[in-house]
């Protein structure tokens, strides 16, 4: 089997893991948790683009969170924050399936954030048993998942695909 092929798999398996991580009494949905402070102007601005993006996806269920007031999201912000290895943590924080980020530069950038947390990519080739079961799985979970974008790439036919897979790979050992 060839290196890369490996890396398919892996980045197939890793993806639509992190999809389909939510509330067991949630299945149609797709959780997105915004950690705010109501003191800062940053998580104010960021939660008002969190909800005009959760307008426009179907079957997104946001959830902000309080840090200040919620003793619970306080302990699960900084649960995240461990899990990810965020040596820096900032507020606001932003969680959907086992994605991660931190941080409120502007809107269009946190509106970029949120796009790529819903949004999975899977590198395949034409021949493969295993990504052709992959691509039938990522099919229905888009069907059963409207929140979510997938984008399938196949790796043989688009050099830029093969070279952003091989990215990923060396990226993400």
């Amino acid at each position: 089997m060839r290196p890369w092929f490996s890396w398919i798999l892996l980045l197939l398996s890793a993806f639509a893991s992190a999809a389909t991580a939510v509330q067991a009494n949630e299945l149609d949905e797709t959780v997105l948790e915004v950690f705010v402070r109501d003191d800062s102007e940053s998580c104010r601005q960021a939660v008002d683009v969190a909800r005009t993006f959760s307008g426009e996806r179907q079957g997104l269920n946001l959830v902000v969170r309080n840090v200040l007031t919620d003793e619970e999201a306080l302990r699960r912000y900084w649960q995240l924050v461990r899990k990810a290895r965020i040596a820096q943590p900032v507020m606001p924080g932003v969680s959907c399936g086992a994605q991660f980020h931190v941080g409120f530069t502007d809107a269009a950038d946190f509106r970029t954030t949120l796009d790529e947390m819903l949004t999975i990519r899977a590198f395949t080739r034409e021949d493969c048993p295993h990504c052709r079961d992959a691509k039938r799985y990522l099919a229905e979970l888009a069907v059963r998942r409207p929140a979510l974008r997938v984008e399938v790439f196949d790796v043989v036919r688009d050099a830029a695909a093969r070279r952003r897979m091989e990215e990923l790979a060396v990226r993400h050992n």
